[in-house]
C-alpha cells in the first residue's frame, strides 16, 4: 500500500478508487478490531447479551454515553480506558481513509510545480 514518489505521475482515477477502496477495507477492519475488545469487556464485566455489549461498546465508537453502563468500579476503569482506545482507533480509521486524498492533492500540486 504504497504511494507513488515524488518523480512518479500521479496514478490515473481507475487505479485511485482501487486504492481508496483498500484503505476504506482497511479501516473497516481496524474499526472492528478495536470493538472485539469493548465487547467482550461489556460482555464479561456487565452480565451482558453479547447485543448489548455490542451496543455498549459501539455507542462508545460514536461517542455516545452507553445505554446500560457498568456499575462498578473496575466497570467504570475499563469503560474509560476503552473509550480512550476506541477514539484513538477511530481517529486513526479516519486518517487512514483521507490520507490517500491528500496525498493525491499534495503529489498533483508538487508535479505540477515541477513541470
Amino acid at each position: 500500500m504504497k504511494f507513488e514518489r515524488v518523480g512518479e505521475e500521479v496514478i490515473a482515477w481507475p487505479q485511485f478508487f482501487k486504492r481508496m477502496l483498500r484503505y476504506l477495507l482497511l479501516a473497516t477492519v481496524l474499526l472492528i478490531l478495536g470493538l472485539v475488545p469493548g465487547v467482550i469487556g461489556y460482555f464479561l464485566m456487565g452480565d451482558m447479551s453479547w447485543e448489548r455489549a455490542f451496543i455498549n461498546a459501539i455507542s462508545l465508537l460514536g461517542g455516545l454515553v452507553p445505554p446500560e453502563p457498568l456499575e462498578t468500579n473496575a466497570g467504570h476503569i475499563f469503560s474509560a480506558a476503552y473509550s480512550l482506545f476506541i477514539e484513538t482507533i477511530f481517529f486513526v480509521a479516519i486518517v487512514t481513509l483521507v490520507a490517500p486524498i491528500i496525498h493525491r492533492i499534495l503529489h498533483h500540486m508538487h508535479f505540477k510545480v515541477d513541470d
